[in-house]
């Protein structure tokens, strides 16, 4: 969101000129002007995640490397449709 605002100071139009996507999915996203498109993840299950991997590193049993976990596109109005046009000869 500061970043919009940023783009806003120096004359950018969001999503006009750029288009902008956040992660998370905070609250403010939504009612922010223009409302931020998003990334969402389960902060439950992140969090759940994360202390299992802490008691693991603490008791010397660290079996989970690299965790992936699912996320979601959370559609606003920071972004716009790309049109990719190509010329053929």
């Amino acid at each position: 969101m500061d970043f919009i605002q940023f783009l806003k100071s120096v004359g950018l139009s969001v999503p006009k000129d750029m288009s902008v996507v956040g992660f998370d999915n905070v609250r403010e996203s939504e009612k922010f002007v223009p409302a931020l498109t998003t990334i969402k993840q389960d902060s439950r299950q992140r969090a759940a995640l994360s202390v299992k991997m802490l008691n693991q590193l603490r008791n010397k049993d660290c079996r989970d490397k690299n965790l992936v976990l699912p996320v979601t596109l959370v559609e606003r109005d920071s972004v716009c449709d790309i049109k990719m046009h190509k010329e053929w000869d």
